[in-house]
């Protein structure tokens, strides 16, 4: 709760819970401690919850946009994203 308090009193407005991480107990936690704080100390911070994984949203940069999902491949502790074929060939200068 202190660290929640010290974050909204550096201009925090958005608690951001990654549901990749964590467990549903811990979860629950950080949203009962965010509606306690706004109650109790009147503040005004907003739960956001990313619940998708891999997915990117893009382009098809020849025509309409599609949402794919991602394949995430670990190379020696880097993360490398493959979606459809041909799509990073049809890049531009302007265009990724």
């Amino acid at each position: 709760f202190e660290q929640l308090e010290a974050l909204a009193m550096g201009g925090m407005n958005v608690a951001r819970i990654n549901m990749c991480h964590g467990t549903r107990d811990w979860h629950q936690n950080v949203m009962k401690n965010v509606r306690k704080l706004n109650q109790e100390k009147d503040y005004a911070v907003a739960i956001m919850m990313d619940i998708e994984g891999s997915e990117i949203h893009m382009g098809d940069l020849g025509g309409g946009a599609v949402s794919v999902k991602a394949e995430i491949y670990e190379d020696h502790g880097r993360e490398e994203y493959a979606t459809r074929p041909n799509y990073g060939q049809r890049c531009t200068l302007w265009t990724i």
